[in-house]
């Protein structure tokens, strides 16, 4: 098949588009907020699918299974109340590794990964960064794509906006295969 220059743009612009991308998952998972971005970064469009897969390229998943957090949701950029800077140590830790927020807040988590080695940043209660932890013990190379969490290689940097929606004491951690279990993890403290 011929495929034109016009025709390419035409198909591209499309699967930009929410809804309209080629290969989604549409199974429903209660509406979370999560959204296929394919590894891009959202641009704060909100998101019209709430049909993650969670990881793309993985086994011993089921197809549309999602490890997103029922901590609050994807938030938008232009409602970003503070941004927090993360930053992720080979040491396994975060600085810093507690943070505060108010009820009804979007925050900006600006994550910088400071080390040598893969770090990832993920919002969660402590038995969904638990659970996903022991996944990637299974499979270390899954890739992440859900808006609650963020996965960098060495010296890079990117984040997360999320809205918080209720009071408690949540958690964000580095799952990647051991990192969790050394202490990776950091309190967020929503008032």
């Amino acid at each position: 098949m011929n495929i034109t220059r016009r025709h390419f743009l035409i198909g591209l612009s499309l699967a930009t588009i929410p809804g309209l991308s080629m290969a989604q998952n549409h199974a429903n998972h209660g509406g979370s907020g999560h959204s296929h971005n394919n590894g891009h970064e959202n641009h704060g469009e909100p998101s019209h699918d709430n049909h993650s897969m969670g990881h793309e390229n993985h086994s011993g998943h089921t197809p549309g299974m999602s490890h997103g957090t029922k901590v609050g949701r994807e938030g938008r950029p232009q409602d970003v109340k503070q941004t927090i800077q993360i930053d992720m140590h080979d040491q396994n830790k975060f600085m810093p590794n507690r943070v505060e927020v108010k009820a009804g807040e979007t925050v900006r988590f600006f994550v910088r990964n400071m080390g040598q080695n893969k770090h990832e940043f993920v919002i969660g209660n402590q038995q969904e960064l638990h659970t996903h932890a022991q996944m990637m013990k299974q499979d270390p190379n899954m890739a992440h794509n859900d808006p609650n969490m963020i996965s960098l290689k060495p010296r890079q940097r990117g984040g997360v906006v999320w809205h918080f929606d209720k009071p408690g004491t949540y958690y964000f951690g580095c799952l990647q295969p051991g990192h969790f279990d050394d202490g990776m993890i950091g309190t967020i403290e929503v008032k």
